[in-house]
């Protein structure tokens, strides 16, 4: 039995940003991941269980919801533990 694929286009949620200063532009979230797209660069950035303790995982969806302080805390916390793809 052959299985059909079907590709899905994820729409990512525009960060609220209510600083104004943020360099993030967009945000998914899933599970164990959270997936980010900053101003600057064309590229996504994952960061998700495989680097990062699920706490951090968490703390990091609450504020991309909460649309403030997500970039300070990855700059603080998780910079370079981006999953490499």
């Amino acid at each position: 039995m052959r299985k059909k694929i079907i590709q899905q286009k994820v729409l990512m949620e525009k960060y609220k940003n209510l600083s104004g200063t943020s360099g993030i532009e967009s945000y998914e979230l899933g599970e164990d991941f959270i997936c980010v797209k900053f101003l600057k660069d064309s590229k996504l950035f994952t960061y998700s269980t495989k680097k990062i303790e699920k706490s951090k995982i968490n703390q990091m969806h609450e504020l991309a919801i909460a649309g403030s302080g997500l970039h300070r805390y990855i700059n603080l916390y998780v910079r370079h533990s981006f999953d490499k793809s």
